[in-house]
């Protein structure tokens, strides 16, 4: 039981972690397109 929990735990983690990486990202490119003017 322990030992599932540990690898969902861990799942969990890589996906919210992706997840916060690509709203970084997105939020990246979207005050690069204010600061250009384009949005």
């Amino acid at each position: 039981m322990k030992q599932r929990l540990n690898v969902d735990n861990t799942g969990d983690r890589f996906i919210e972690a992706k997840l916060l990486i690509q709203n970084m990202l997105k939020a990246k490119v979207i005050r690069r397109m204010e600061t250009q003017g384009v949005t």
